[in-house]
This record gives structure tokens, C-alpha cells and sequence, in this order.
């Protein structure tokens, strides 16, 4: 059962009831979990997590994949986010593998004393550069020894769902049916879209949320740019045909994050 503080807190995240629920579900679990979340970017993915476990109980490692980060850099960032999380921000020697990063992981994991340990491994695809062995080193770690310590719910994270879909839901090696739940997050409905910009004090029409959600799609990091006072008009015309709004480089920044060598897939749509 929820504690109050746990209730007041998902407030916070408004809508996503299944994933709340599965969520929930996976922290109150008396087994490991392994759950793949996946979703467009800018759906609000990590805020989700962040927020979900913010006021839980245990202990919570997050590290995140940098884009066009190099293999040294995805290591330098996790050893320093073991010193953070369980050396009081000490300063660690950098892995020079993906083996000797979960290695430090598993070794320090068997000393602390927590009743449960989330692992959020958030952009995970950046984190898997080529040749970096990362995928077959999960899959040691996790059958080895992460999957028999019942206080461990790891959670893989992604933008580019075709990635999660076919390296960790559909994989054919040691990480073959390993998953133990899976989280699709989709932008808001209109209902939730709704909600999201009365929860920012902006009231305005049925017709004009309509024609705010056929710009943004739902997408709550585009709709937490929208101010109050303005008609859809307004808005749309701030946060998608200005030089300096959001929108306006949007597809160049998500072709970019998204595909290696974004130019050629840009010529091949045009």
C-alpha cells in the first residue's frame, strides 16, 4: 500500500495511470525487475522516473548516456556517478571497460545495506558505442549476478525505440526474455493535455487545446512552453514560427539525436 507521502508525490505526474501502476508494481516487487522504457524524445521519459522513485525509499543510480559521447567519456561519466551515489561524491578511477564499470557496480552493491536499489541506465543507446561491448556485458552482469539480488530493479532506458525493441525486448542472446516489464510512453491525449496546461494555470477553450495539441502532439516538453494570456493563435505562432522557439529547429534536432548520419536520412525524405 502507498504511503501518503508516495500518493502526494504522483500528483506530480499527471496522467500515466498504467505506468504509474506498473511502476508501482515493479518497486513493491519481492524479486528483480527489469523493465525497458522507451519513447520519443522529449515525452518526458526521465522526468517520469526521476519523479517516481524522487520520495522512495532505497537507493537510486542514474547514469545517462551522452550523445556522440566517446567509449572513455560513457565510462569517466558512470564511475562518477558511483562515486556520487555511494562514495559520498568521491572520486573514482575511471573503468576501462564496460566489464570493470559493472564490475565496480556489483562490488559495491554486495556492501551497501539498502532494501532496495534502483539502476536507471537512461539513454542507454548513447551509452553502447561501437565496439564498446556493453550489451554482452549487461547480459553477464544481469544473469551473473543482478538478477539473483532481489532488492535490484533495473531500469533500461531509450529515445530510439527501434534500439530497445531489437538490443534488449527482442534479443536473441543471454538477454532473451530477461525483460520483466516493458513501459511504451506516448504523449499526452487531449484529456491529459488538458489537465497538463490547467496544472499550469492556463484555462482556455476545448477548441483551442485542440489546436495546440495538433502542433505539439501532446509532447509535454512542448506544451511547458506554453504561456498564459495568449489565444492558440499566439501560442502556436511563439513556439513554432519564431527564429528562437523551440520548434523551429525541432526536426533537425531530433534527426540529429536520433540517426547517426542525419543528413542522408534528411535527403532521403526530401
Amino acid at each position: 500500500m502507498s504511503t501518503n507521502t508516495e500518493k502526494k508525490k504522483s500528483i506530480d505526474i499527471l496522467g500515466r495511470e498504467e505506468e504509474v501502476e506498473t511502476l508501482q508494481q515493479m518497486y513493491e516487487s519481492n524479486k528483480p525487475e527489469f523493465l525497458a522504457l522507451y519513447g520519443r524524445r522529449r515525452v518526458g521519459k526521465t522526468f517520469l522516473i526521476r519523479q517516481f522513485f524522487k520520495d522512495k525509499k532505497g537507493l537510486f543510480f542514474n547514469v545517462t548516456g551522452t550523445k556522440n559521447g566517446t567509449f572513455v567519456e560513457q565510462l569517466a561519466h558512470f564511475g562518477d556517478q558511483v562515486g556520487k551515489t555511494f562514495y559520498n561524491g568521491a572520486a573514482l578511477a575511471t573503468p576501462k571497460t564496460w566489464d570493470a564499470a559493472f564490475k565496480l557496480l556489483t562490488n559495491t552493491l554486495e556492501k551497501v545495506q539498502a532494501k532496495k536499489i534502483v539502476l536507471f541506465f537512461d539513454e542507454i543507446p548513447w551509452m553502447a558505442t561501437r565496439r564498446s561491448r556493453l550489451l554482452q556485458n549487461l547480459d553477464y552482469y544481469w544473469n551473473q549476478y543482478w538478477s539473483s539480488d532481489v532488492r535490484i530493479k533495473l531500469i533500461i532506458c531509450g529515445s530510439s525505440a527501434s534500439w530497445i525493441i531489437n538490443k534488449i525486448i527482442n534479443n536473441k542472446g543471454g538477454l532473451h526474455n530477461r525483460i520483466t516489464k516493458k513501459i511504451c510512453l506516448e504523449p499526452f491525449n487531449l484529456q491529459e493535455t488538458k489537465a497538463y496546461l490547467n496544472s499550469l494555470g492556463i484555462q482556455i477553450k476545448n477548441q483551442q487545446i485542440l489546436l495546440l495539441y495538433l502542433v505539439t502532439g501532446g509532447v509535454a516538453y512542448y506544451l511547458s512552453s506554453v504561456e498564459k494570456g495568449l489565444s492558440a493563435a499566439q501560442l502556436i505562432e511563439k513556439i513554432a514560427f519564431n527564429e528562437k522557439s523551440m520548434l523551429f529547429s525541432e526536426f533537425d534536432n531530433l534527426f540529429s539525436s536520433l540517426f547517426d548520419h542525419a543528413d542522408i536520412c534528411i535527403q532521403i525524405i526530401q
